[in-house]
């Protein structure tokens, strides 16, 4: 039997929706791997959001020491200056960094 439009564009758009679902959970499973990998212990855990990319942030006072995010299928991990403390990037650096990768 053959397939109507609305059928194959129904069809295309499921297949689709798996995709970004993979990819989803492929981002999750290297940001949790990336964490695995670290055995530090950070005060504070926050998100930052920058034009739609969710940055994970880890430090204490607003200042983080380690920045994990991914982009398409690449994954990025930044730690500065790890156990120093009172030093660490802040909100405005990691939107420069994070701006000049994208």
């Amino acid at each position: 039997a053959q397939l109507t439009q609305a059928e194959a564009d129904l069809e295309a758009r499921q297949k689709d929706l798996e995709a970004v679902e993979a990819q989803a959970t492929a981002d999750e499973e290297a940001h949790q791997k990336a964490l695995e990998d670290d055995r530090t212990e950070y005060a504070e855990h926050w998100e930052q959001n920058i034009k739609g990319l969710k940055v994970n942030c880890y430090g204490k006072d607003g200042l983080a020491s380690l920045v994990v995010f991914s982009l398409g299928d690449m994954h990025y991990s930044i730690s500065y200056n790890k156990g120093f403390p009172g030093v660490g990037l802040n909100a405005n650096d990691i939107v420069s960094l994070t701006m000049s990768i994208q």
